[in-house]
């Protein structure tokens, strides 16, 4: 009499459609996060537009920052959908990020902004109407008690201390942290 040997053929199948599927799944990932890094990477800098000549150039891009800014150890949330959408920074629903999206004049050799008045962080303080300089944040000022102790404005950029205030052109990607303490 013959024994009969069960073989696991069915389900070295389905291992064998499981682990193609998630090589496709892998890959498909992959792909799309290339794209999206792509994407982003054109974003920072900018769509270039140039004359015939190519005397004149124009950038668009769309901008992002952190901003973070603490009042005696309070956070201060600025408000929400608050700025002149096609010219200057504005927040969203998202009340720690500058957003802006802006055509501006560049240098066509170097593609540097030739006016950076719109991205001046003191613009974006003017559009949420709070007050910021560089001895002063919404009301406190340096000198005002904080705690206790005497307070003063500190700037923090990219986790370096940044001494140019209100006049601080920012960047896509910065980090910036305001505190009076």
């Amino acid at each position: 009499m013959k024994v009969k040997k069960k073989t696991k053929s069915g389900s070295h199948n389905w291992i064998k459609i499981g682990l193609i599927l998630v090589l496709i799944i892998v890959v498909v990932v992959l792909v799309y996060a290339a794209m999206e890094f792509q994407r982003t990477e054109q974003e920072k800098k900018g769509i270039l537009v140039c004359n015939e000549a190519g005397s004149k150039c124009t950038i668009s891009y769309h901008w992002h920052a952190i901003l973070d800014a603490y009042i005696c150890g309070e956070k201060l949330h600025f408000p929400l959908e608050t700025g002149d959408v096609s010219l200057s920074p504005h927040t969203h629903k998202d009340s720690d990020k500058m957003h802006i999206h802006i055509t501006s004049e560049v240098n066509p050799k170097t593609r540097e902004i030739l006016n950076k008045e719109a991205l001046k962080i003191k613009e974006f303080f003017r559009q949420t109407k709070i007050h910021f300089n560089n001895s002063c944040i919404n009301g406190k000022c340096n000198g005002d008690l904080c705690g206790g102790k005497t307070g003063t404005v500190k700037m923090i950029v990219n986790e370096k201390p940044n001494y140019e205030f209100e006049n601080y052109v920012w960047k896509e990607g910065d980090k910036i942290l305001i505190e009076f303490n």
